[in-house]
This record gives C-alpha cells, structure tokens and sequence, in this order.
C-alpha cells in the first residue's frame, strides 16, 4: 500500500500524527488502522461553568420570600 499522506511533527499520545489529502490528521494503531484525530478535542481545555445567581422572577414565589423575611 502506498501512502500518500505527509508525516507530521505532531504527536497524539505518543504516536506520530499523519495528515491526509485533505487535510485529516490521523494516527495508525497497532493493528494498521487510520484513526482519525478530532481537531477541537486537541486544543479544547476543560471549561468551568460559571456560577448562577438566584434571581427568582417576581410571582408567587417571589412573594412568598417576601413574606417570610417580613415574618423575621
């Protein structure tokens, strides 16, 4: 099999990265398949959600906690 696809300087895990004809960047595993790497999970850093403020919406609720801090 011949192939086309340039080596790269990159390395996934250890194993050196190729990149197809079209732009693909992939690995091959022990046994001789392609397994194509996911471009935004190399990059993507883990994203902390940022922290939520209780603002209820005026209603009955809202009323509620009204009532109880006026009962205090």
């Amino acid at each position: 099999m011949i192939n086309k696809d340039k080596l790269t300087e990159e390395l996934w895990f250890g194993k050196q990265l190729f990149q197809g004809e079209r732009g693909g960047k992939y690995y091959l595993n022990e046994a001789g398949n392609k397994v194509y790497v996911n471009e935004s999970r190399r990059n993507r850093k883990q994203k902390s959600k940022p922290r939520r403020t209780f603002k209820p919406r005026p209603g009955a609720f809202q009323r509620y906690l009204n009532h109880q801090q006026e009962l205090q």
